[in-house]
């Protein structure tokens, strides 16, 4: 039976949902699969037009920058108010 409620999945029924997907299955038997309404399937596949997104990945640490960089930039944005550009 569907879940009837909030429409909502969880980051693990969006990896399942997408694999499913890929692998053919039709929006019902996803929905089914989940415990889910049809509409729930039909609103995630929808949105990204049947593609699954990519995988997310975090940019590369940046070390904090020191106070002089810090000084040095505010100063090169004043001077370029000052300038009138913004």
């Amino acid at each position: 039976m569907a879940k009837i409620g909030r429409p909502g999945l969880s980051r693990e029924q969006k990896t399942e949902l997408w694999a499913r997907w890929k692998s053919g299955q039709c929006s019902s038997d996803i929905a089914r699969a989940l415990e889910r309404t049809k509409g729930a399937i039909h609103r995630v596949l929808s949105v990204k037009g049947g593609i699954a997104p990519a995988v997310r990945r975090r940019g590369p640490v940046r070390a904090h920058s020191c106070r002089a960089e810090t000084a040095s930039v505010a100063a090169r944005l004043a001077q370029r108010k000052l300038n009138g550009r913004t």
